[in-house]
């Protein structure tokens, strides 16, 4: 199993710190994965060259662009060559061209018989990719079949439709309040 966060998790820290190096970075990971030293160290010359980022390998991770940290994770995630792996929005924040290349990454990954679970609002470069289509609303499967266009995913048979999450603070469209005494809302008083 590999895993790549969303981006609140592409940090230097997340590397193994922020002044840490790009291989030791992933060499460490792959010693955590349960690799040989030395075994990690090919997989990660391998796959940072495959990422293209083996003329980084001694930059500190902090250095490295959205897109960068993004290719890193993948990087870190099929080291140990896991069968499954788990993304969470690998394209927010990362420029048109770096989608692209992360997209190949994971095409060529999927090609050599990963199974990829992608959570993502949009697909973009992704949307070749794609297998089966699962879309969720309210923390239900409206729909799980073929994949679907973009503009396929706002119908109103999947439900309300949301608007990318640009709402006020206090509205939640994909998640249930759950009210608790401190909460104002709850309160009988109507203090704060």
């Amino acid at each position: 199993l590999g895993t790549i966060p969303g981006p609140q998790g592409l940090h230097g820290t997340f590397f193994g710190g922020k002044d840490r190096k790009t291989l030791f970075g992933i060499v460490f990971y792959g010693t955590l994965y349960g690799l040989p030293p030395s075994v990690a160290k090919a997989q990660a010359e391998r796959y940072l060259r495959f990422m293209g980022l083996w003329e980084r390998r001694t930059d500190a991770v902090a250095t490295f662009s959205r897109g960068m940290k993004q290719k890193m994770a993948i990087a870190r995630a099929a080291l140990h060559e896991p069968r499954v792996l788990f993304l969470d929005e690998p394209t927010a924040g990362v420029d048109l061209p770096n989608q692209h290349a992360l997209a190949d990454a994971l095409g060529q990954l999927k090609g050599r018989g990963a199974t990829i679970v992608l959570v993502a609002h949009e697909l973009g470069p992704l949307a070749p990719l794609v297998d089966r289509a699962v879309v969720m609303r309210d923390g239900r499967v409206a729909y799980d079949g073929p994949p679907l266009a973009d503009h396929e995913v706002h119908q109103p048979q999947f439900g309300e439709a949301h608007s990318h999450h640009h709402h006020p603070p206090d509205h939640h469209d994909h998640t249930p309040h759950v009210g608790s005494p401190l909460d104002a809302r709850t309160r009988r008083d109507g203090g704060v």
